[in-house]
């Protein structure tokens, strides 16, 4: 049994804001490949340096087009018989931004040969605040040193490990990965949660303890990564939201899913006409560096409504509750939208759970209600900016907004929760709104009594509902909302996930099934001890 996080000590936005330039580069290179997350693995291709080229039909011929062959960067300049440059190699790095980091890693080709001595200046603007040189000994090279604040970085190559060689790099990450094991760690904990309507979107969270054994240093940024797995399974993909030193050596570290960051970033939203899912959510995340997934069934919907300018967080919140989804990141490293199922994924024996579990009984739900909504263009102008402005501005509105007009500037780009504008001096941007016309959906529990209190839980502001899918809804989060029943329990973690319909033998009443929804983890070396929380009932409970 064996638990790993791996660490990505790495500037998380370095590397896209960053910019390449060098004279030293042959034609077919795209400095722009050095700026790729998963770097460039590039094919044997035959070339005219010094033993390079191995008569054993593994190395390809060199394109005469390169088309999509990505080739990394590659010097102009070979070095000597003793592996030198008669000029060394320079690469400059400038950034937009201000960035800090433990060091360069770079990667270089893949087939043996690196650049066993190089330096590295890092700059704010004009101030030299490193100046530093290296050796290496393999393709891959960490340059430790711990710079604050820098925008430039000079890197200068010097020898080749082989004789007459180019230099190839096929990656540069402002930072290092490092792995963790069970000798560095303590109190890991790990909470996944999920809302069976999706009427709210939970953030899962990691938290543990770490005991650097080692004498580098750390720099915990915001949303840096750590990959989480126990026995090699993956358990999660987590970003640092806050990092607290106790000591020279001890860290504690809490972070969160992907879901937690997009509750940082925002989405303009808009007014949609049946639009589909796919489509909105390939806007949601056009600058998200990581992937979603959506079921079948769930992809071929579509949608009307509205969405305001809003966290990306909310906004997806929004469209899978009116798709009847699920968002989660357990156990992956990408955000999957799918269906529950009710098919029993797991039973949960008695040799699994631990004594002191308990059953709590809530209240009974009579009814829930959905409100439909349905945005109508007005006449009714309002004005939404007067000011004076120089250059373009961002306008963000309250309420979606049609018809813009806009008096001494000019509207560079807009949309229904938003404009850009330019100008010089005092503008006035006006526009016409919608209304909101609602109507309210009920579904009432059929085994109600006389003694039972109007319990009645009402969905308003999901802007998403429809005549076109409110009845779809109302029945979903209807299902989930007489579930009353939660079983609270201690148990070892086999393959169990929140999502997933089990089976759990509890102490006083026996065998029952329901939804797993929430799981609080402590990984240990010998198993996981999860404690959970099982949603179960029913209209007559």
């Amino acid at each position: 049994m064996s638990i790993k996080i791996t660490y990505k000590d790495i500037d998380p936005t370095a590397k896209s804001d960053s910019t390449v330039t060098t004279t030293n580069k042959q034609s077919f290179v795209n400095l722009n490949e050095l700026k790729e997350d998963e770097g460039v693995r590039v094919n044997k291709y035959a070339t005219l340096e010094d033993n390079y080229w191995i008569l054993d039909e593994s190395f390809l011929e060199f394109p005469d087009v390169i088309g999509n062959n990505k080739m990394g960067y590659v010097s102009s300049s070979m070095s000597d018989e003793d592996g030198d440059f008669s000029t060394p190699v320079v690469l400059t790095r400038t950034f937009t931004q201000n960035h800090t980091s433990v060091g360069v890693t770079f990667e270089f080709s893949q087939y043996g040969d690196y650049c066993p001595l190089l330096n590295i200046k890092w700059y704010r603007d004009s101030e030299l605040l490193a100046d530093e040189d290296y050796t290496a000994n393999s393709n891959i090279c960490f340059c430790q040193k711990n710079v604050r604040i820098f925008n430039k970085m000079v890197i200068t190559f010097y020898k080749t490990s082989i004789p007459r060689r180019y230099i190839r790099i096929q990656k540069i990450d402002d930072g290092i990965i490092r792995t963790f094991n069970e000798t560095e760690l303590k109190n890991i904990l790990i909470t996944e949660d999920i809302v069976e309507d999706s009427s709210s979107l939970p953030i899962n969270t990691l938290k543990f303890e770490l005991s650097n054994q080692t004498s580098t240093d750390y720099i915990f940024q915001r949303s840096q990564p750590f990959e989480v797995k126990y026995n090699e399974n993956l358990l999660g993909l987590y970003y640092i939201s806050n990092a607290v030193r106790k000591s020279k050596k001890e860290f504690e570290i809490e972070a969160v899913d992907y879901i937690g960051l997009l509750d940082k970033t925002y989405f303009v939203g808009g007014i949609y006409n049946n639009s589909s899912v796919e489509t909105i959510l390939n806007s949601l995340f056009a600058d998200e560096k990581i992937t979603y997934t959506i079921s079948q069934s769930l992809r071929a919907k579509t949608l009307s409504g509205y969405l305001p300018y809003t966290t990306k967080r909310e906004a997806l919140k929004q469209i899978a509750f009116a798709i009847c989804g699920i968002v989660d990141s357990s156990r992956d490293d990408t955000i999957r939208i799918y269906e529950l199922s009710d098919v029993v994924e797991s039973e949960i024996d008695e040799s699994k759970v631990f004594v002191g579990g308990h059953i709590e009984t809530g209240d009974k739900i009579t009814g829930v209600s959905v409100v439909e909504h349905n945005y109508v263009t007005t006449q009714n102008t309002v004005e939404l900016f007067n000011g004076s402005i120089s250059g373009n501005t961002v306008i963000v509105f309250d309420e979606p907004i049609h018809s813009l007009t806009i008096s001494n500037g000019t509207i560079v780009g807009s949309g229904a929760n938003y404009a850009i504008i330019n100008g010089n001096g005092v503008v006035t941007l006006s526009g016409k709104t919608y209304q909101d016309m609602q109507r309210v959906i009920e579904k009432n529990n059929p085994l109600i009594t006389s003694l039972d209190i109007p319990n009645v839980k009402s969905f308003n502001n999901y802007t998403l509902v429809t005549s076109l899918n409110s009845q779809e809804v109302v029945n979903n989060v209807y299902d989930a909302c007489i579930k009353n029943i939660s079983i609270n329990a201690d148990f070892i973690l086999s393959t169990e996930k929140v999502g997933d319909e089990v089976s759990i033998l509890t102490e006083f009443e026996g065998e029952k099934e329901g939804r797993l929804v929430s799981l609080d983890m402590k990984l240990k070396n010998s198993n996981i001890v999860a404690k959970g929380v099982i949603v179960s009932g029913g209209a007559d409970i």
